[in-house]
């Protein structure tokens, strides 16, 4: 009875009930839930470190780190036309649906552009990122819907 009314996406729920019933014939059960929560939760930490990556290296200008994090990145972004400096951050707005190897997580993107002379344009748009489990991390494969 207390099996059913646990609730199995609270991982603290789900230790204190193995540690309080540790020959339950639920406890495989409740460390699956378990070891299913923390997957997700390193899985979390990966993409923010993606999305960490991918701003510093619009902030640093630095293509080859863009490439690495985002390897289907477009030429209009490495090759910009002489006196223009584009800076993109993207700032996760909510969770990440992850399946499997492939993750989308809601984001807005804010973009500064800066022309020769010094002018400035900036925007804010909310996307989808799509991304793809690769190695030990997350690579960004796509941005939109």
């Amino acid at each position: 009875a207390l099996w059913t009314r646990l609730d199995k996406q609270n991982p603290g729920a789900l230790r204190d009930f193995l540690s309080q019933y540790p020959n339950s014939s639920h406890r495989e059960e409740a460390q699956s839930f378990l070891n299913k929560i923390d997957l997700q939760g390193a899985d979390k930490k990966a993409i923010q470190t993606a999305l960490d990556k991918f701003n510093a290296a619009f902030e640093h200008h630095q293509t080859r780190e863009l490439k690495q994090i985002w390897p289907a990145v477009t030429e209009q972004y490495l090759n910009l036309p002489a006196g223009y400096k584009v800076v993109l951050m993207l700032q996760q707005t909510g969770d990440p649906a992850i399946s499997g190897d492939t993750a989308v997580v809601p984001c807005q993107v804010n973009s500064k552009t800066t022309k020769p002379g010094g002018q400035t344009t900036e925007n804010q748009k909310q996307t989808n990122l799509h991304l793809r489990k690769s190695g030990g991390g997350w690579l960004i494969s796509s941005f939109g819907q």
